[in-house]
């Protein structure tokens, strides 16, 4: 983990020690860490290679499941991976071993909102809707 430069408040985003960049306190080594650290992000950026993740490993996520041609659950899963591709970010879940061979399931970062989501009461709000439709 890289030192933290700012941390987030209820009014926005404020320094954190060591910076310390009030009007008087100013200090040329403090502005100098900022740039650098805003400068390499934003290279990163710019070269495709900074990634904001829709969620964190560990977290959970809520499906929308069909059992046979009516009924519909919401299954819970925990998080235990990304991958990266051609075809988009992948997020791994409910790893499985079976006769010692390790299975994953994937899902494509763009169904969330969709059939997954990242918290049970959208999930719910979602399903309620399918079902009256």
């Amino acid at each position: 983990m890289s030192e933290r430069l700012t941390m987030f408040t209820p009014c926005g985003y404020v320094e954190c020690d060591p910076i310390d960049v009030y009007q008087n306190e100013y200090s040329p080594e403090n502005f100098e860490k900022i740039l650098t650290k805003l400068g390499c992000h934003e290279d990163l950026e710019e070269e495709g290679r900074l990634i904001k993740l829709p969620c964190a490993i560990g977290d959970k996520l809520f499906f929308i499941k069909e059992i046979g041609k009516e009924a519909k659950i919401i299954v819970e899963r925990k998080v235990t991976g990304f991958s990266i591709e051609k075809t988009g970010m992948w997020i791994t879940y409910g790893d499985r071993r079976v006769n010692g061979e390790v299975y994953r399931s994937n899902i494509n970062a763009q169904d969330i909102g969709n059939t997954v989501f990242l918290d049970k009461e959208t999930a719910i709000a979602a399903l309620k809707e399918r079902e009256q439709e």
